[in-house]
């Protein structure tokens, strides 16, 4: 694939960024004025119920992109069977068809059972949050169904696509909450029937684009349940799954147990820092999605060394560009959820700095992780990742139990092991492919210590020197960039200097050239 439709993606991702993260938490805002701290963290615990379906829905999509994306890398091979792409289409299409069903028939009546005789929920909200789960539920489940469509995307490289409709779906959830703030019904069934109905426009509109798009988003029958598609996608899936129920109830487990000691106030900080985190991680992530299905590709291809260097540059600037948002909001995180929500619930900056960490820790070594599934060679990995993830849940509960207070239980309980599950994926990359621990080191590991560094100090400095007003923070924000690409270009060294450097000067080339044929076009 041309480094076009990589940068292509990437541009897109970014254009979805700056709409989410200035209308979304505008957005957000709005939401939180309009239910208020109780109603918002009712409805942000009421959806962690859900997020084994999210959790699930991203493994689906994950297993078969990965599936799909290796399937192209094949189909470049001599003799290579030209319609392996669209069998597993339909193989994926039929998994994902069957389980949301099954687990709308044991999830409904378990999160029912849980909002009415488990969870800390004022009385007269409780039949309303049975309402959010049941609406969260379906918009989850539908688009569990279209999983496959989703991943084709991003196995063809079409990410822009997504991205072009992600805004469109942003600026009608922004409408939607001006429209909360002026409604007089119930503003909980309110707000969880309006997002549901704009989730599935959206994936409705994703679902017809890509019928239109791609030849094998086709019904073939005959291809559906082929049993040994069906044990690699299982297998693999399976223990994709088990990683990421680990996640799930390490993250939605530390949402109960707020609950449960510190009530709905906790979980609105809570919610408040996933958002933060979520939206984030959008920069972070560009590159990354821009990259995972090339670098599978490379790898069903047998270009191993390629994947390789491919996922050492994917680290290093997922990083670098996580340290965009990181490090100005890490300094300056009380100013600016003041000035986002006026009144922050107690705890939220707090919370928000550890996910913040959580997704430098994330970034820094993703590349890695891209590797081992792109591989296929997970087993090991998602085990030690899922026992690893569940036992955060469980170390914060014998914290708090033994009156650790909140702020070091989450550092200590919830960051910390984060942090090391993370730096465990070098070393199953290198089992997986034959990485070297030791170029990690040299070439990722310590140039991103003096990145890393640097930035922090330049922004807690600057915020020393200048305050905390508002044209202090923009003016972080903007020299922080300018600071991070200083830092980058010094510490990625002097072979990666020398490509970015010529994929600088041939992309000036081209916007010359288009210019002299834009030129000769007017004159005749």
């Amino acid at each position: 694939m041309s480094t076009k439709r990589i940068t292509l993606n990437m541009a897109a991702t970014y254009a979805q960024t700056f709409v989410s993260l200035v209308i979304g938490l505008l957005c957000s805002r709005w939401v939180y004025n309009a239910l208020g701290e109780t109603q918002f963290g009712l409805f942000a615990v009421v959806g962690s119920l859900i997020s084994f379906v999210s959790v699930l829905n991203s493994t689906l999509v994950g297993s078969s992109g990965r599936f799909f994306a290796f399937a192209l890398g094949r189909q470049s091979l001599p003799d290579a069977e030209k319609e392996l792409l669209c069998k597993w289409f339909n193989t994926a299409l039929s998994v994902q068809t069957i389980v949301p069903a099954i687990m709308i028939a044991l999830g409904g009546p378990l999160g029912t059972y849980a909002i009415l005789h488990l969870l800390n929920i004022p009385d007269p909200l409780r039949q309303s949050c049975v309402y959010i789960f049941y609406f969260s539920l379906f918009s989850a489940f539908s688009g569990m169904i279209l999983s496959p469509v989703h991943a084709l995307y991003y196995a063809k490289q079409f990410i822009f696509v997504r991205n072009l409709l992600g805004i469109a779906n942003t600026l009608l959830l922004a409408a939607e909450g001006w429209w909360l703030l002026h409604f007089s019904g119930n503003r909980l069934v309110g707000h969880a029937a309006a997002t549901t109905f704009l989730l599935l426009l959206s994936n409705v509109a994703i679902a017809v684009f890509a019928r239109w798009q791609f030849p094998e988003v086709r019904i073939r029958f005959e291809y559906w349940f082929d049993r040994n598609r069906l044990k690699q996608m299982f297998s693999f899936s399976s223990f994709l799954l088990f990683g990421t129920l680990g996640t799930l109830f390490g993250n939605s487990g530390v949402a109960v147990l707020l609950n449960a000691f510190f009530g709905p106030a906790a979980n609105a900080a809570m919610g408040i820092g996933n958002q933060v985190f979520y939206k984030s991680s959008v920069t972070a992530q560009a590159f990354s999605d821009a990259i995972t299905p090339e670098l599978t590709t490379r790898v069903g291809a047998d270009r191993f060394d390629r994947a390789k260097r491919l996922a050492l540059r994917s680290c290093m600037y997922s990083t670098a560009m996580a340290l965009l948002i990181a490090a100005p909001f890490i300094a300056y995180s009380d100013g600016i959820l003041t000035l986002w929500l006026k009144s922050p619930p107690q705890y939220a900056a707090q919370i928000a700095v550890i996910m913040m960490m959580n997704l430098l820790a994330e970034q820094l070594t993703s590349g890695y992780m891209m590797l081992v599934q792109a591989s296929g060679r997970i087993k090991l990995y998602t085990t030690c990742l899922g026992i690893g993830n569940g036992a955060r849940c469980l170390l914060v509960l014998i914290l708090l139990s033994r009156g650790v207070p909140l702020l070091p239980t989450l550092w200590l309980g919830w960051f910390l092991p984060f942090f090391i599950l993370n730096q465990m994926r070098v070393w199953f990359a290198k089992r997986a492919i034959g990485i070297s621990i030791r170029e990690y080191v040299r070439a990722l590991l310590v140039p991103a210590v003096f990145i890393v560094g640097g930035s922090f100090a330049f922004s807690f400095g600057f915020k020393a020197l200048a305050g905390d007003a508002i044209w202090a923070i923009l003016a972080c924000a903007a020299a922080n960039v300018g600071v991070v690409a200083a830092l980058t270009w010094t510490f990625v060294g002097a072979e990666e200097r020398k490509a970015l450097l010529a994929k600088a000067l041939a992309a000036r080339a081209r916007v010359a050239a288009a210019r002299r044929r834009a030129a000769s076009t007017d004159q005749s």
